[in-house]
């Protein structure tokens, strides 16, 4: 997938989003994130402190009301995580040997984020979708890792190391990705499995 099309992609899915995004804080946990994040506090386990620092910062865009900014980087995040999903089905499509792997990916990310749960949860301004993103970002660094060429492993190594630190400290769903996580590792063999298991905890007890 061209770095044109996941422009767009982002772009359309954030488009989408932040037009659906209320004015002000809606439902389940925004007003308590919104609360939180203006006064650089911790919301309830785990305490989202990546979100909390993001939302700090997107409260100093000046566009509209203070929940409204809040709400379009969550949106943002949402617009994300469709591309990172649309890039990982085309990426894979393209790998299996699938014509129209652009297609596949356009069309994944597409049907997930006009879905009825993906869709709700990025435009209330809640935490699921910056979850969405790091999660995918995750899988996807494990997918890379995975196919890699050995000078490139132990920057890979070190990436799904961190991000596996960052999902964990942003939602326990997290664990979902360890099959995939698992799976990169011991395609490496000898090589990267024991490194990259040492790292991986390094990055979620960070």
């Amino acid at each position: 997938m061209s770095a044109v099309t996941k422009a767009a992609g982002f772009l359309a899915a954030f488009a989408l989003f932040a037009r659906c995004a209320p004015g002000t804080f809606y439902f389940e946990d925004s007003p308590e994130l919104l609360a939180t994040a203006a006064a650089l506090g911790n919301s309830h386990e785990p305490g989202y402190p990546l979100l909390m620092c993001l939302g700090r910062l997107a409260l100093a865009v000046p566009v509209g009301a203070p929940a409204f900014r809040f709400n379009l980087m969550i949106a943002a995040c949402g617009a994300g995580a469709a591309t990172v999903l649309g890039a990982l089905a085309a990426g894979i499509a393209a790998a299996w040997g699938v014509r129209g792997a652009a297609a596949v990916g356009v069309f994944a990310a597409g049907l997930w984020a006009l879905s009825d749960a993906a869709w709700w949860e990025c435009v209330i301004g809640d935490k699921y979708a910056p979850y969405y993103l790091t999660f995918l970002l995750l899988v996807a660094a494990a997918w890379r890792l995975a196919r890699s060429a050995p000078d490139l492993v132990p920057r890979r190594l070190a990436a799904v190391a961190l991000l596996t630190g960052v999902a964990f400290a942003h939602h326990q769903y997290s664990l979902f990705a360890a099959p995939a996580i698992g799976a990169a590792l011991l395609r490496l063999r000898g090589l990267g499995f024991r490194r990259g298991a040492r790292l991986a905890l390094l990055g979620a007890a960070l």
